[in-house]
């Protein structure tokens, strides 16, 4: 019963560990790449614009009225 206790409590700091190193590492990527930490909102919403794609070494960005998705290359 402690035993299970235990591992259910590792498992949560390693949630939690994981979580905090993703979000370290997300801060540090926008900084390298100067984005704002924080996207300000547009005054009026404006027209949808042609979706650009840039590949990058490791994923594919796509830029959509300013939302960014990245999706892994095969």
């Amino acid at each position: 019963m402690q035993a299970d206790i235990i591992i259910i409590i590792i498992f949560i700091f390693i949630i939690i560990i994981t979580v905090k190193h993703s979000e370290k590492r997300d801060r540090k990527k926008r900084r390298r790449t100067g984005s704002p930490s924080e996207p300000s909102e547009p005054s009026e919403p404006s027209e949808p614009s042609e979706p650009a794609a840039e590949l990058n070494s490791s994923c594919v960005s796509f830029h959509y009225d300013g939302i960014q998705m990245t999706t892994p290359a095969f």
